[in-house]
């Protein structure tokens, strides 16, 4: 009866060791990443799955910009891959200009309470020109943030009704 005792009075502690044993274990990706912004690539896929989210529920009701939006996240989805291989800054610049037309052409198109944020984007977009232009290196964490926030943008866009001329 005492050796029952005393595995009685040791299971508790057993018990509780075995737990957090399982637990760090199982949540170790969880505590090594608590706290830390998720990486450029993470936010990448994000921002591509609320885009083509949102294009599968508010196509019907977007018809008039969903063509260009679809443009856009595949010009953007090209000059984030020139960011990822580092290419030289030659070969940015027809994509760069491409997207500048691209946001241009939404001018008017956009909801109202979207057109500052088309203005910050835009602002951004014409850095990177200017430094593409200067031949500054433009770094894939700035491109990939950038296109990103866009694509979070474009579908937020489409969650609202078009505007009314």
């Amino acid at each position: 009866m005492l050796s029952h005792f005393r595995l009685n009075s040791k299971l508790p502690l057993l018990v509780t060791f075995s737990l957090l044993l399982c637990g760090t274990t199982a949540c170790s990706e969880y505590w090594w990443q608590r706290g830390q912004p998720p990486s450029v690539d993470a936010l990448l896929v994000r921002s591509s799955q609320n885009l083509q989210k949102a294009e599968g529920q508010f196509a019907s009701q977007r018809s008039d910009v969903l063509a260009q939006f679809k443009e856009l996240d595949s010009s953007l989805d090209k000059v984030v891959q020139l960011a990822r291989t580092n290419s030289p800054q030659g070969e940015y610049s027809g994509q760069l200009e491409l997207l500048s037309q691209q946001f241009m052409q939404l001018e008017g198109k956009l909801s109202i309470g979207s057109r500052a944020a088309l203005g910050e984007l835009s602002g951004q977009l014409r850095s990177f020109i200017s430094d593409n232009k200067s031949e500054q290196h433009l770094a894939y964490a700035a491109v990939g943030l950038f296109a990103a926030r866009t694509k979070n943008f474009l579908a937020s866009e489409l969650s609202v009704p078009a505007p009314v001329l």
